[in-house]
Parts: C-alpha cells; structure tokens; sequence
C-alpha cells in the first residue's frame, strides 16, 4: 500500500542494512517504511522504489510518504513487476484533518489516470445538470477544463519530453531524448488544446461576448483529444 500526503516523523529503515536483516528473517512479515526518501539522495528515488517493488512479490510492504514523484515511482515500478498495489492519501477537509481517500491526489497521479477523474467530472456535470442546478454544472466544468489544463502540461513531461526533464527531479536525463518525436502539427493541436482549456478555465469573459459554458459533453470530447494525443 502506498499512501501519500501523510506526514510522518522520518526514518532510517530502508538502510541497506535494514532491508539485508529483511532478506534472512524467516518467514515474510509485512515491513513499514516511514517516509523512507527522507533520508536518501533523491537521484536514488527509483532504485529504491524498485527495490520495494520487488520485496512486495513476497510479503506485504506498506510506505507513507509526502513525496508524490516517489510515490508515483512506486506505482510505476509495482505495475513493472506485476506487484498487487494499493494508493491512498490523507488529507485535510476545512477543519478535518486525517480524512483517508482511495486515490493519490490529483497532483501525484500520471496522465491516464487524471483523464478518467476527469470524465468523472464530466458525469457529475450532467447529474448536477439534470437536478436542475446549472450554474454548479458550470463551475463542475470550469474546475475539469482547468484540470485538463494541468494534464496537458504534464503529459508534456511523460510523453512529449519523454520524462527527460521532470518537476521535482534535480537531473535531465538526456538519453531519454533519443525517442522525443515532435513536429510542427503536434504543436500546433497542443497549443490549440491549451488555449481552448485556459479560455474556460480561467477567464472571465465579456457578457457582450455570449460566450457560453462548455457542456459536460464538450468536456468529454476534449478528453478524448487528449487521450488521442498522448
């Protein structure tokens, strides 16, 4: 299970050491890491999400971090290995704090992922539309375009860059390069998409201009371009 947002006090358990005393205890008792990247270079944030990865084929591994890029690896490499995975996050609801959800947040999850949540956006709209409640169908639809917005920006870091350069990771990996196709037509749609989703997203337009709410099925055909796109 990795659960991210939950800060917790830092630890030193995933020392090599720790994981070679792990290797020779019998049996296979479930292991907890407590933030394990708290205590180790960034640059080994792979390798060590790898290195849980594989333990989870034989006992259950259970990580609390706040580091979403890590936790991400820890999908990543989880599904590589065909490791069973859990992702779940903690977080804060005005005055409540500790409020347990199913789901990375929208920030720490890749592009796939973001594009359904954001469908699922697209069908609240309609059940707001059909209690007869428009204007919170609006604002359902305004918040998605925003979201698919953000999803663009990251989907130029996994797909179009190839995870060359990534937020939050210190180097560039330049090899990655060798893959990175892009030509004049994708740019073009890329920046036909973004402007469509900052037009609804965040600018109050004239009331002379009449310009009207994307409806929820605008939303889901602008999903579907990205999802064509990447």
């Amino acid at each position: 299970v990795a659960s991210a947002n939950a800060r917790c006090s830092p630890s030193l358990s995933t020392s090599p050491t720790f994981l070679a005393e792990v290797s020779v205890v019998p049996g296979h008792g479930a292991i907890v890491f407590d933030d394990p990247m708290s205590s180790l270079d960034h640059a080994r944030r792979e390798f060590v999400a790898r290195r849980l990865a594989a333990e989870a084929l034989v006992r259950q591994v259970i990580v609390f971090t706040h580091d979403l890029p890590f936790a991400n690896h820890l999908a990543d490499a989880a599904q590589r290995v065909d490791a069973s995975s859990t992702a779940m996050s903690i977080r804060r609801d005005g005055k409540r704090a500790g409020i347990v959800y199913p789901e990375l947040p929208f920030a720490g999850i890749r592009v796939a992922e973001r594009l359904e949540r954001i469908k699922t956006m697209a069908k609240d709209a309609d059940e707001a539309l059909k209690e007869g409640k428009a204007e919170y169908c609006e604002d359902i639809v305004r918040k998605a375009y925003g979201r698919l917005r953000e999803t663009w920006e990251r989907g130029v870091e996994e797909w179009i860059l190839n995870e060359s350069v990534v937020r939050f990771r210190p180097g560039v990996s330049t090899q990655r390069l060798r893959s990175v196709h892009f030509e004049d037509g994708h740019y073009s749609a890329l920046e036909e998409a973004m402007a469509r989703c900052s037009h609804f997203a965040a600018h109050d337009t004239s009331a002379d201009a009449n310009t009207e709410t994307p409806t929820p099925n605008d939303l889901r055909a602008d999903v579907e371009v990205a999802r064509l796109y990447f």
